[in-house]
């Protein structure tokens, strides 16, 4: 039987972009079966160039994106536009079990090359950043089906050695009806925002959304100029986090005030520049306890804590355990 592989972390560049660890060779499809916990209940921020779904089975847990925080109750899901800045997280280190597929458009481009025209579209930044995913709409629960079906035919199973790509073909093709199924959507809330009918479907008779669908569609921010400060400020942030920063130094580094530096981060990281720098630097200390043998002082010092002292508070602060337990439990 092949042993199915470990989940990555996030691996989140300098400009908040994540490279993603595909389960194939040559297949642009990430799925995968993931708790938040294993993020310490809030991952990082990050956007990238796939279309993102996921499903939250057991518990429930909040997404930002683009600015706007959005509820997942058990058996709700979201889907992310490509481009936007995200990430899930539990302000109360609730447990939430989830189904996450992560497409790159390519897989669909490759079929048919007009798809690009279509997707500058419906991906662009007049396009909802997000679809919320409510299982009590029927065409909404199709996309929470297909998204387990992405993530159950995308893993390696006990059947793969008889036909080696039997799951990997019905990956595919679920994973196709999955963005189209989305994008659906996606293109018939622009057309009602523009008053007119989407191409192909007439406007229904009636609206048969839940009430809970008015929070359903959030559009880009208006003001991109922004995001790409917020996007030079957290890059600044990962060049330099073993230094001393101050926060004049993050807004020096986005051409803003430090009114405006705070007003930035909390519209789209969600957190002020201190406790960014802070979420990061306790993050890059995860990897060089569980990664080296680094003794405490060392980790905090190529970190960016003034003091062991000081580290070790704050570690446990937001961990709950100390370095060296953190250390014995990874």
């Amino acid at each position: 039987m092949k042993q199915r592989q470990p989940l990555q972390p996030l691996a989140v560049f300098s400009d908040l972009s994540e490279r993603i660890y595909y389960n194939q060779p040559d297949l642009p499809l990430y799925t995968r079966n993931d708790a938040l916990s294993r993020f310490d209940f809030s991952m990082a921020c990050h956007w990238h160039r796939d279309l993102e779904f996921v499903h939250a089975l057991t518990g429930s847990m909040k997404y930002f994106v683009n600015g706007a925080i959005v509820d997942i109750p058990t058996g709700d899901g979201l889907f992310v536009n490509s481009n936007r800045l995200h990430y899930g997280f539990s302000p109360t280190r609730e447990e939430c079990h989830y189904p996450a597929a992560v497409v790159n458009p390519s897989l669909f481009e490759s079929l048919w090359r007009p798809a690009s025209a279509e997707l500058d579209m419906l991906c662009g930044p007049g396009a909802p950043d997000y679809m919320f995913l409510d299982h009590t709409d029927s065409r909404h629960w199709r996309i929470l089906q297909l998204i387990d079906d992405t993530v159950r035919f995308n893993v390696p199973n006990a059947d793969e050695a008889a036909n080696p790509r039997s799951d990997t073909i019905q990956a595919i093709g679920t994973a196709i009806q999955l963005c189209g199924a989305a994008l659906a959507l996606v293109r018939e809330s622009m057309a009602k925002a523009s008053g007119r009918p989407a191409a192909g479907r007439p406007e229904p008779a009636q609206d048969r959304r839940s009430p809970s669908s008015d929070h359903s569609v959030a559009h880009s921010p208006a003001n991109n100029r922004d995001l790409m400060s917020a996007l030079t400020m957290t890059g600044f942030i990962h060049q330099h986090f073993p230094e001393r920063i101050t926060l004049a130094d993050i807004a020096a580094a986005g051409t803003m005030s430090r009114s405006q530096c705070c007003i930035v981060f909390r519209e789209y990281v969600n957190r002020t520049p201190n406790e960014y720098l802070t979420d990061y630097r306790i993050e890059q200390a995860m990897h060089m306890l569980s990664g080296t043998a680094s003794d405490v002082a060392e980790v905090a010092r190529a970190c960016g804590f003034s003091t062991s002292s000081y580290f070790i508070r704050v570690f446990r602060r937001r961990t709950g355990l100390t370095p060296q337990q953190w250390r014995r439990a990874h």
